[in-house]
């Protein structure tokens, strides 16, 4: 007998005009199928209107970013209206809210200067700067730089000042990049000084590792060094990447704009247990001798794009760095000498098994040289402090529960503002509260008591705190909290669901359920379509990511219905997201499951989860149940027919890591090691495939720079070796979010639509989208 599920809120909207809709999807449990076996495009309509890109029309303030002046505690948000938007300035001492600007008269002024009437609803400026004490403020638009005066309304066009890549604190110079040498240029002379003269492709100096977009489309003019600056513009520090022997991916744009010919790129990228990967080597460069001195750190593997990040403490002494061992059984916080270049160890993190870098944490606080640190020794993530007066660390946060990030450091000696989650009993653990502690761990107090996921922003001083609380099926209050006690001074906004609730589209539900080893908690969310009956049978899409940094099931009100599993619903599904054993955001032994088994990890506890919610429910058709996921819940979706082919029945993945050696070190050897073994063709999907049943879609798109599409292709060779049957999606100058593009989406309703369903789908429905993914 399965475990009890205890649901954590029903939320149920119910629209008797989207019945036709799930008369096409659901059964009478007792009975056949009693459905018309033909989707229309007003079902589509319905699914379309509730995609993330299209979701603001149906839910406005689901959370409210606020944007706190540098000093003092005015603030300024975005208000979603009816037919816009508007700019609130808020001062949080006197409790007051007033339009930023008059929105009327702004909209005016920009209206004169340009070809295109502006609308004071739907003003598109990109705030940069609110002053202290209110009066004014700064503005992007239309590519110029703007001031505005709050008190008289006085509109200033500004010069760009923004200063170049690669410019010191100070304006006075600039590192470039010449032939891979690095230049140092005086801004007030002109003179340009070479500090190297070896440097050579994949070889150079202040080089990053280049996207295939950038290879595509390099840079016009002088090229930047990637330098990290002194505060003083004394020193800088910088790297040299030698990726000579690490091997390359090419990527082949099938249909250029305005070329017949393909245009294809090659560029480095190290896969999984490479032999030759890129290093790193650092480098101290000085202003006043224009020497440049290797560090005597070792040289590090650089396992993706870009570079190392590097920064500098306020007193311009000393930089420092983070560096993973290859295989992450150990991370390292290293600080650089800015006068000798040499460096010592400051904090060592490591374990047998590995350390979770993905999710870890690292705050410097560059005013007091402290270091904040999140550290698993203890089986639970949790903060420790870098003491520099002494070099050791202390204990901030203890217990059976997850520091998660902090929100403010504030000053030496001041109380800390951090999240942590799991520590109130009773609640979903993933659940974000706020908390004020000391630096010392004492004091530890709860700010933000509610049971619901808390997105809050401290103020620069730490007196105020804007919260957004929410859940799943709790729609977003955004309230103004006192800094040390958490009292809630004053409603900010709550979420207009009207919409939502007109389109009679039932909340999200959180639930919580054991894993298939009837003892472990865990938790997910389940979505349900318009016109829901819950005396008929749906059949259900298990909506996956199970990537060992990640957590699935959506915990806040604006992610849960910003997400394609609630439009999915929306056809007539019931579909569930849920975090079985191996992923993230619990302790280390939860995470644990999925070290060298990304494969089976978690499965069984989905499996045992739908079972108990049809347990529960009732409404559950499990002889129907399906699976969809992109990138590593491609590579979920895919193994979903190999592992269960007697539960999952249909499968659409999508920019899938098929297998982790086809795709980037620097994620697939945190979870499966960089020795190699048995266990790396176990969990391929490459392998198992006599094991494949069922309906599957792939789908990659050509330009996927982060999972390559050579990690779908040689799955389809290995399938049409095996003599599998399957579909397949190559999008034409596509990368690796499919989710961006309307064509993918609506062949992936298509392929659940006919084969999970059983129904027809609208022919050739055009799914028009109106706002970003996310």
């Amino acid at each position: 007998m399965s475990a009890p599920l205890k649901p954590l809120f029903r939320g149920l909207v119910l629209a008797a005009s989207a019945g036709l809709l799930i008369a096409a999807a659901a059964i009478d449990t007792p009975g056949a199928p009693t459905a018309p076996r033909q989707l229309t495009a007003a079902d589509y309509d319905r699914a379309r209107d509730a995609l993330p890109q299209n979701m603001a029309k149906l839910v406005k303030n689901a959370r409210i970013d606020v944007h706190w002046a540098k000093d003092g505690n005015l603030f300024w948000y975005k208000r979603d209206t009816a037919d816009g938007h508007e700019f609130i300035l808020v001062d949080p001492a006197f409790r007051l809210q007033t339009p930023l600007f008059d929105h009327t008269a702004l909209a005016a002024k920009l209206g004169a200067l340009s070809d295109e009437p502006v609308t004071a609803t739907d003003i598109g400026v990109a705030i940069s700067k609110l002053a202290s004490d209110g009066r004014s403020l700064e503005f992007s638009w239309q590519d110029k730089r703007f001031s505005l005066d709050r008190e008289t309304g006085t509109l200033t066009e500004l010069e760009d000042d923004t200063p170049e890549p690669g410019t010191s604190p100070d304006g006075k110079h600039r590192v470039l990049r010449v032939d891979h040498n690095l230049v140092l240029r005086n801004l007030e002379t002109g003179a340009d000084q070479p500090l190297t003269s070896d440097g050579a492709a994949c070889n150079g100096y202040g080089e990053p590792m280049p996207t295939p977009s950038e290879l595509l489309a390099p840079p016009e003019g002088d090229m930047a060094a990637d330098v990290y600056w002194a505060p003083d513009s004394s020193r800088f520090v910088t790297y040299r990447i030698d990726c000579r022997t690490t091997g390359t991916l090419t990527l082949v744009e099938s249909t250029p704009e305005r070329a017949a010919r393909p245009r294809a790129v090659t560029y480095p990228y190290p896969l999984s247990l490479d032999e030759n990967v890129p290093m790193a080597t650092l480098y101290v460069g000085t202003v006043a001798d224009g020497s440049l001195v290797k560090s005597d750190l070792p040289a590090f593997p650089e396992l993706y794009y870009g570079g190392p990040w590097l920064g500098w403490m306020d007193d311009s002494q000393s930089a420092y760095i983070r560096v993973p061992a290859r295989g992450y059984k150990s991370l390292k916080l290293i600080e650089l000498d800015g006068a000798t270049a040499k460096h010592r160890v400051l904090i060592d993190e490591t374990a047998d098994d590995f350390v979770d870098y993905y999710a870890h944490r690292w705050d410097p606080v560059v005013e007091t040289g402290e270091h904040f640190w999140m550290s698993n020794r203890g089986g639970w993530a949790h903060l420790v402090r870098y003491d520099p007066a002494t070099g050791k660390t202390n204990p901030v946060t203890s217990g059976d529960w997850r520091f998660r990030y902090i929100a403010r450091a504030g000053d030496a000696g001041e109380p800390l503002h951090i999240f942590a989650a799991g520590r109130e009993k009773g609640r979903d653990p993933y659940l974000r509260h706020l908390y004020r502690v000391n630096r010392d761990g004492s004091g530890l107090t709860l700010l933000t008591p509610e049971p619901a996921d808390h997105g809050a922003s401290v103020s620069p001083d730490g007196n105020y705190i804007v919260d957004n609380m929410s859940r799943a099926d709790l729609p977003t209050k955004t309230v103004l909290r006192d800094g040390a006690s958490g009292e809630i001074l004053m409603t900010l906004e709550e979420a207009d669901v009207r919409g939502l609730n007109a389109a009679g589209i039932p909340l999200p539900e959180p639930f919580k359920a054991k894993a298939a080893d009837g003892k472990t908690d865990i938790y997910g969310v389940i979505y349900r379509p318009a016109g829901f009956d819950p005396s008929k049978a749906y059949p259900v899409i298990d909506n996956v990511y199970r990537g060992p940094h990640y957590v699935m099931a959506k915990k806040s009100f604006d992610r849960a219905t910003r997400n394609t599993a609630i439009s999915m619903a929306q056809l007539g599904f019931v579909v569930i997201q849920v975090d079985g054993r191996g992923t993230n955001k619990r302790s280390h032994a939860f995470l644990k499951a999925a070290q060298n088994n990304l494969g089976p990890a978690g499965f069984d506890d989905h499996i045992a989860t739908m079972k108990q919610l049809q347990d529960r429910f009732g409404y559950l058709d499990l002889d129907r149940v399906g699976i969809y996921g992109f990138s590593a819940g491609g590579y979920d979706a895919m193994r979903a027919l190999i592992e269960h082919p007697e539960f999952y029945k249909v499968a659409v993945a999508a920019s899938g890591n098929h297998d982790h050696r086809l795709d980037k070190a620097v994620w697939n050897e945190q979870w499966m090691g960089a020795e190699g073994g048995a266990h790396y063709d176990a969990n391929s999907n490459l392998f198992g495939l006599e094991r494949l049943q069922g309906k599957l879609m792939l789908a990659h798109g050509e330009m996927d720079d982060n999972v390559n599409p050579i990690a779908t292709m040689q799955l389809v060779g290995a399938l049409i070796e095996a003599n599998k049957d399957f579909d397949l999606l190559i999008v034409p100058g596509a990368g690796h979010f499919l989710d961006d593009v309307p064509y993918f989406q609506r062949r992936r309703w298509d392929f659940f639509t006919r084969h999970l369903m059983g129904a027809t789908p609208p022919e050739n429905y055009k799914l028009e989208v109106s706002g970003p993914t996310f």
